[in-house]
C-alpha cells in the first residue's frame, strides 16, 4: 500500500490537509486534540511535510549506504523512521 501522491497542501483555512494531484482530504487538523489554532495550524504543517519528509529521509538513506555508513545511528534512526511511514515495504 501507498501513500496518496504527493504534493500535500494545506487549505485556505490552515488546517485541513488535501492532495491536488488527486482531489483527496488527508487529514483536518483541527480535530486532531490540538488545544488551539496555532497549534492545529502547526499539526497541519507537519502533516503537509510528510510526503517531502519521507523522500528526504529515504535519500539520506541512500547517500549513507553509498558512502558505507548505513550502519550508523542515523542510519539505524533513518530506518526506523521509513519503516514507520511505510510498514509494508
Amino acid at each position: 500500500m501507498s501513500h496518496t501522491p504527493k504534493p500535500w497542501l494545506i487549505c485556505d483555512d490552515e488546517v485541513n490537509v488535501y492532495a491536488p494531484e488527486t482531489d483527496t482530504a488527508i487529514t483536518n487538523a483541527e480535530h486532531i486534540n490540538a488545544p488551539d489554532f496555532d497549534e492545529a495550524r502547526a499539526n497541519a504543517q507537519l502533516i503537509a511535510a510528510a510526503p517531502a519528509l519521507l523522500e528526504a529521509c529515504e535519500e539520506a538513506l541512500k547517500e549513507l549506504e553509498f558512502h558505507n555508513w548505513g550502519n550508523t545511528y542515523t542510519g539505524a534512526l533513518l530506518r526506523s523512521v521509513i519503516a514507520k511511514a511505510k510498514p509494508d515495504a
